[in-house]
């Protein structure tokens, strides 16, 4: 039976089963919004709790601020990065009509790296730095890259899921693998560096554009 069934989350093609059946891509896209947005706030909410301490102790808004500088610090930087990967996420969903359950699992578990960066954010402002730690708040960022790498390997080779021209689909496809390559020597250059000195190797993440610009303008398609 090769007819379309409607269902609560969508329209499911009923002659696709497993990996590949297919829904539509709206409910994933608004799921994965919500889920940044929740995460967003989660940030916040350490130095919220800490603004009390402002009456508690006397202390004035200048005071509180540098005693809380890194909170502050750890808070902006991970607001930004997560911040970044929604944008890509939302930006490239916008174009997709359907999803298979293959890109549903992989968007689960870029979900799951957003939902899980306010903790090692918390362990960057309170807590010493230590390899670990450092394994937990970059490496996270690296799976939620290599995620959204696999979604964009998918997508390029399901053409019928979405509406992307294949020039932007392996432009993107490229910029995000300059990421995770990135990441992955800040990762290795952050742990070789001790104390928390290593998180500024997080600055090269800054070069994505210009390493993206030089490299796709030699390989880009005629």
């Amino acid at each position: 039976m090769d007819e379309d069934a409607t269902t609560p989350g969508g329209t499911v093609s009923a002659r696709e089963i497993g990996w590949e059946r297919t829904a539509s891509a709206e409910r994933l896209n608004t799921f994965a919004d919500a889920v940044v947005a929740i995460a967003m706030t989660l940030l916040v909410l350490p130095l919220a709790e800490s603004v009390p301490e402002l009456a508690q102790h006397q202390l004035s808004t200048s005071e509180w601020a540098v005693e809380h500088s890194q909170q502050i610090f750890s808070f902006l930087l991970s607001f930004i990065l997560i911040a970044s990967a929604w944008r890509d996420h939302h930006l490239l969903f916008d174009s997709v009509d359907r999803v298979t359950g293959l890109l549903v699992w992989v968007s689960v578990i870029w979900m799951l790296t957003i939902v899980w960066l306010p903790v090692p954010t918390a362990m960057l402002a309170l807590v010493d730095a230590d390899t670990l730690q450092k394994v937990f708040y970059i490496g996270t960022l690296l799976i939620n890259r290599l995620a959204m790498l696999a979604t964009r390997l998918v997508l390029l080779r399901r053409s019928d899921l979405h509406e992307l021209p294949r020039e932007r689909m392996l432009s993107g496809l490229l910029a995000n693998a300059i990421y995770v390559g990135l990441l992955v020597v800040i990762l290795i250059v952050a742990i070789l560096i001790p104390g928390g000195q290593g998180y500024y190797a997080l600055i090269g993440l800054a070069l994505i554009g210009v390493i993206h610009r030089v490299i796709w303008s030699r390989i880009r398609p005629a």
